[in-house]
């Protein structure tokens, strides 16, 4: 359910349809056929995750949670 929301199909990961096995056997072959299409996107996958889960965005929603709760009403 999430997956869409997290790989942009194509370009960071590759998306087929629930219980599509077919579709899936035909991602893994794009996949084992395409090195530099399977680098490239591994790549920019990498980079999209560091964007949402890395140590900067991270810390950055901790410290305006913290924030937030400091100056609500307690």
């Amino acid at each position: 359910g999430q997956l869409p929301s997290l790989i942009e199909d194509g370009v960071t990961g590759l998306l087929f349809p629930p219980g599509d096995l077919a579709a899936c056997v035909g991602c893994i072959l794009i996949m084992l056929n395409g090195p530099s299409q399977r680098q490239a996107m591994g790549q920019r996958a990498g980079e999209a995750a560091g964007g949402i889960f890395g140590w900067d965005r991270t810390a950055r929603q901790v410290t305006d949670i913290i924030a937030a709760l400091r100056s609500g009403p307690m």
